[in-house]
């Protein structure tokens, strides 16, 4: 998962060649990207310093400043401690570029050394972070088809259905009383020691996950801090935070079509308990306002056919939601598609409560289409 951090910013894709390609393809078609593939073997930090200065003189960087990127590609020639001190100084000169850089085997220095880690983002298969770093790594996706990995392998056994629901209500709550748990996995009218039945439930998530997930005190249990965890849900909602802090249209729409691509359906759907329809519905209406905003963006831009692609999403997400309705129906209006404008308001008006009023926007833009098609 890639984060948006501040700068400096280091970039490490340790994964196989064909992706390393396909996203080396991606970052050169962006403006102000430098490309340096490293010769020889056993760099030292004059080596790389002289290769620099080739590289940019052959693409004509008199300037170095201009740069934004910069793509290092098999830094494993160089030696660990030379590369080391040279992002060392790139870090310290908090310099504005980003350094993506390409490896064909891991940079233990590098990931190793504490003050490159606030820095860097690496992407990598989840097995070689639990191998650098000594940890669980989680891989949870419930947005959808429920999927977790613990250190690159996926859970296709839970030991039955108790274990499975303890995760995932801890996953989404980091800590929480044992009663809470109690009742979220049982019945009012259970018999039997459930703090026993819990502890037990507890053991086989243990053993399905191959390590301890949560700890136990003063009648809470709180999920460890050392368990790195990649949790979709964390992330879509990251993003639509980043969106509301963004400074251009176009970065809120980078944004907002990350969080979508998260979004592949509804949060756990195969558990029925309250809290997971609680959840369900607040992260179904964040991924229906997600759409909406997308569509005012689109069409602030007069980019009337993504508007339109984005709204009817909506529109088909929550049929009666006004704002969506009358939004596409302004795009369709703007396109003088008066068939579409009576068409989406049509559906609309069987969508909502028979006691209900329609929209007054909607009337209003409903009657203009009827009046565009009589003149």
């Amino acid at each position: 998962m890639v984060h948006h951090r501040s700068t400096p910013h280091i970039a490490i894709l340790n994964i196989p060649r064909r992706e390393q390609l396909t996203m080396l393809w991606q970052m050169m078609q962006q403006p102000h990207t430098l490309y340096w593939r490293l010769r020889g073997e056993s760099l030292n930090h004059h080596d790389l310093n002289h290769q620099l200065t080739q590289v940019l003189a052959a693409d004509g960087y008199q300037d170095p400043a201009g740069i934004q990127q910069v793509i290092m590609d098999e830094i494993d020639r160089a030696e660990p401690q030379a590369l080391l001190n040279m992002l060392q100084q790139y870090v310290q000169r908090q310099s504005h570029c980003r350094l993506v850089l390409m490896s064909r085997a891991l940079p233990l220095t590098i990931l190793r050394d504490p003050s490159l880690r606030p820095y860097v983002v690496w992407q990598a298969p989840s097995s070689a972070v639990h191998l650098i770093y000594n940890q669980m790594v989680l891989e949870v996706q419930t947005l959808g088809a429920a999927w977790v990995q613990v250190n690159g392998l996926p859970i296709l056994d839970w030991e039955g259905e108790l274990p499975r629901h303890l995760f995932f209500y801890l996953i989404h709550h980091p800590q929480a009383q044992a009663r809470q748990i109690q009742q979220v996995l049982w019945s009012a009218d259970e018999q039997g020691n459930l703090n026993r039945l819990l502890n037990a439930v507890n053991h086989r998530l243990r053993a399905v996950l191959g390590g301890h997930f949560v700890r136990y005190r003063h009648d809470k249990y709180r999920r460890l801090n050392n368990i790195h965890i990649d949790y979709d849900v964390l992330n879509f909602q990251k993003l639509l935070t980043e969106n509301c802090n963004a400074r251009t249209p176009q970065e809120r729409i980078d944004l907002l079509e990350k969080a979508l691509q998260l979004y592949r359906g509804d949060f756990l759907p195969m558990i029925s308990a309250e809290w997971a329809v609680r959840v369900r519905a607040d992260l179904a209406e964040r991924y229906h306002q997600a759409l909406v905003w997308l569509g005012e963006l689109y069409l602030a831009m007069g980019n009337r056919e993504q508007a339109v692609r984005y709204l009817l999403r909506a529109v088909y997400h929550q049929p009666q939601h006004s704002q969506s309705n009358a939004l596409l129906m302004q795009a369709y209006l703007m396109n003088k598609d008066r068939r579409r404008v009576l068409e989406i308001y049509h559906r609309y008006l069987e969508a909502i409560p028979y006691n209900q009023m329609p929209d007054d926007t909607l009337q209003q833009l409903a009657v203009k289409a009827e009046e565009h098609g009589n003149s």
